[in-house]
């Protein structure tokens, strides 16, 4: 993901073989279409067990709302080539101050509803 944020930024040229992350970067047409219809990505959930988070992807066009499950980085990553925003939940921020005032950091305060990056 690195390698596409680099051409992202840069504007280099792309490897031969390319990851979906590079492709998007590369291809303007792909980004703009995708970008009319991504509404927003919000980082809802975390499973405690294994650590890992996921987020929602919600797609709105042509009167159809989709929201699809994603890894963080990667629904990230579409919110970044498109400009679309970025959200964490209040539940999770609010879990996560718990966590480090317990590990004895100190937590920062936050808004109310979903905090934006």
């Amino acid at each position: 993901m690195a390698e596409a944020i680099k051409i992202l930024n840069d504007g280099s040229v792309p490897p031969r073989r390319q990851s979906i992350y590079t492709f998007l970067a590369s291809h303007e047409e792909f980004k703009e279409l995708i970008g009319r219809t991504l509404k927003r990505v919000i980082i809802d959930e975390v499973d405690l067990t294994t650590g890992l988070y996921t987020a929602t992807v919600e797609f709105e066009g042509s009167g159809i709302n989709l929201s699809v499950k994603m890894i963080p980085s990667q629904a990230i990553y579409l919110a970044m080539i498109t400009g679309k925003p970025i959200y964490v939940t209040r539940r999770l921020v609010e879990m996560e101050r718990k966590m480090n005032e317990e590990g004895g950091e100190e937590g920062g305060e936050g808004e109310e509803g979903e905090t934006s990056f």
